[in-house]
Parts: structure tokens; C-alpha cells; sequence
């Protein structure tokens, strides 16, 4: 394969993978120590990959802004092509797009929390910048929302096509069309799958009937969601009521954990802390102390002593910082920066900025809705 070394700041030991092959280089993707097979290509001619831009602030070692390129752009540069013009912004397509190729990644790697991270960023992304998207690109994204069933990231997939149905509507692709339906149907699966309803709720029959009208009753989706259902309740006399397309509201996290305002902050500040700190493999003092100084400038109560490092560590697990951080994006925009600007004291506590510190920042303030600033 065609490889060029990394041209981070600091010196990077792995190899820029430049092919020409969609999904990428399998050896690469094979060896992401060895090989790295998202990175970024600046007007100066430097290649960088994804981790050391990250450690780098976004920013190529020429001062240039820099970001990680799209698949499409990558295949472009391999076959010739000049960079993107310098802050060029990406479309939702090719950002979505390289979304795509991480969740496979991740999901390849084992890295289960990981992907459904970056599947809900996807979600995310198509609620924001969706009805922007070009009329071409929506066959496109119906079908990346399609992946989500073969990915087993059900609940992603529901908020992804509960953000793409109104998208398709305003287009003219509603409900009475052949889009429309399809997307429903798929709707109806994830909520199924994802096990939102059951085959004694109201909407159980409604989903059943619109798989069998859009994919068949032969298809597999459709006898996979039959079989998760079960047997359905009877129907009334008036027959199946249209189905609800808006999924279930749903139950904040610190409710369904038990945790009353305050808890439910100090937990969510102790997670963010291990994840951030323990990303490289080793929480030292200073951070510890960073995280002390950050709860006792909060007020908020010890939850490490209350519940212990084995149970925080599987809330983590559990994807609770996740649930926590996306409950509080509706909280206003200032609070989530001053959030933002905690995660950032937390990576430079002990003075060095590690590339898994970065990613785990921005995944966190991602989930947040805010964009802290990084040093560099």
C-alpha cells in the first residue's frame, strides 16, 4: 500500500495509509498503531493523522486549521487530487459519512460504546444539519439509516430516522410514498429491536403492518421484528390505530438511575473524570486532585467514596455518561461551556496532552452540544 509518514509536531510512529479502496486499506485498518487510516492532508503539503491533529487542536504544524477528510476526499487525494481548500466546510453527507467508517471501525475493534457514541453523533448531525442536505443525498442517507440494524445499534437508529422522516416529508416524501414508507417501516424496526415497545403495545401492530407493506412479509427485518415481538394483542374492533410516529419521550438518566439534581451532576463530573484521565491507561495524582478541585468548586458531594470505583466504573460501562451528557444539552449554553472548560482541566492536569485524552473531550463535549477549546 502507499504510505507517507505522519507529519505531527511531535513525532508520530505510524504510517499515513493513502488508498484508493473504499472503507480503506484492510491491512491499515488491520494495524491502527502501525498504520493510520483517517487523517487530513494540509494545503502545505504536510499529511497528518487523525490522532496527532487531534493532539494538535485541529490545526496542521503549519498553523493551517486542519480536519480529518472524508472518505471520498481521501479517495481523491490517493488518486491525484489536490486538499480541500483550507476551512472548507465538509457536507453532512461526507461528515456522516466518515461517522459511517468509524462505527465500522469501532465495532470491529470490540469498542461497542465507542460506536454507539459516534452512531448518535450521526443522529445528531442529521437533526441539526438535515434539512439543509442536498434533495440528492437523501436516497443516500435512508440507506446509511438502514445500517443501523446491520450495526445492532437499534436506539441510534431511531433517533437517526426520527430525525430523517420529517427531513423526507418536506421533500415530498412522506408517508404516502415509497421513501416515506420505507423509512417508517425501518423506523418501526429500531423502535422494536431497540425494545421500545412490545407486542402487547399499541404500536406493535401498526410496525408489523408497515414491514410487511414496505420490505414483505417474506423479508428478514420483518421476521426478526415479528420474532422480538412475539404474539401481538388482539386487535380492537376498529381495527390497528395509525402507528406513532414520534418515538417514546424518553426517561432522563438520572431518574431511571434514582439520582436527585445534585447526585446526578456528581456523578456525571466523577465519569466524565475517569473517562478523560484513564484514556491513557494511567490516572495519576494531579489528575485525582484536578477532580477534587472540581467538586469541591461545584459543591458537590463525594459520590467515589458513596458509590464506589467497581460501580462507577461499570455505570460507565453501561454508557451512563453518555445518557447524563445528552440530558444535560438542554441545559443553557453557558453552563455546558463551563462543563466543556472542566473536561479540558481535567486532560491538562497532569501537563500532557495525549491524543485519547483529546478524543475523549471532544466525544463528551460533543454530547454536550459545545465545542471547548483545545490547547494548541
Amino acid at each position: 500500500m502507499r504510505v507517507v509518514p505522519c507529519s505531527g509536531e511531535k513525532p508520530c510512529s505510524r504510517q499515513i495509509s493513502i488508498s484508493q479502496v473504499p472503507g480503506g486499506n484492510p491491512v491499515a485498518n488491520a494495524n491502527p498503531e502501525v498504520y493510520a487510516a483517517s487523517w487530513t492532508r494540509c494545503a502545505c503539503g504536510a499529511y497528518t493523522c487523525d490522532r496527532c491533529l487531534a493532539a494538535q487542536g485541529g490545526k496542521c504544524r503549519c498553523g493551517q486549521a486542519a480536519s480529518v477528510l472524508s472518505e471520498r476526499e481521501r479517495i481523491d487525494i490517493a488518486l491525484g487530487g489536490p486538499p480541500p481548500a483550507p476551512g472548507a466546510a465538509l457536507p453532512l453527507r461526507a461528515m456522516v459519512e466518515e461517522l459511517g467508517a468509524q462505527i465500522d471501525a469501532e465495532l470491529g475493534a470490540g469498542h461497542g460504546d465507542r460506536a454507539r457514541a459516534t452512531a448518535a453523533l450521526a443522529a445528531t448531525l442529521l437533526s441539526t444539519q438535515g434539512p439543509g442536505a442536498p434533495e440528492a443525498d437523501l436516497p443516500w442517507l435512508s440507506a446509511f439509516g438502514e445500517r443501523f440494524v446491520a450495526w445492532g445499534l437499534f436506539a441510534e437508529g431511531v433517533a437517526f430516522w426520527g430525525a430523517l422522516l420529517p427531513v423526507l416529508a418536506q421533500r415530498g416524501k412522506g408517508a404516502a410514498t415509497a421513501e416515506g414508507k420505507r423509512a417508517i417501516a425501518y423506523l418501526g424496526a429500531c423502535r422494536a429491536l431497540a425494545g421500545d415497545i412490545t407486542g402487547a403495545s399499541p404500536d406493535a401492530h401498526p410496525i408489523v403492518s408497515a414491514l410487511d407493506g414496505a420490505l414483505g412479509a417474506s423479508d428478514a427485518l420483518t421476521a426478526r421484528v415479528k420474532q422480538k415481538l412475539g404474539p401481538l394483542a388482539p386487535l380492537a374492533a376498529h381495527g390497528a390505530p395509525p402507528m406513532n410516529l414520534a418515538p417514546p419521550a424518553p426517561v432522563p438518566a438520572s431518574v431511571r438511575a434514582g439520582f436527585d439534581g445534585v447526585t446526578g451532576l456528581a456523578v456525571w463530573l466523577t465519569l466524565a473524570f475517569l473517562d478523560i484521565a484513564s484514556a491513557d491507561g494511567v490516572i495519576d495524582e494531579s489528575e485525582h486532585d484536578a477532580w477534587k478541585k472540581a467538586m469541591t468548586r461545584a459543591e458537590l458531594p463525594d459520590v467515589w467514596a458513596r458509590f464506589g470505583l467497581p460501580a462507577l466504573q461499570g455505570m460507565l460501562e453501561k454508557g451512563m455518561l453518555q445518557d447524563l451528557s445528552t440530558e444535560y444539552a438542554t441545559l443553557p449554553h453557558e453552563v455546558r461551556g463551563k462543563m466543556g472548560e472542566t473536561l479540558v482541566d481535567f486532560m491538562m492536569a497532569d501537563g500532557v496532552v495525549d491524543p485519547r485524552e483529546v478524543v475523549a473531550v471532544k466525544k463528551i463535549a460533543g454530547w454536550l452540544g459545545v465545542t471547548p477549546k483545545l490547547p494548541g
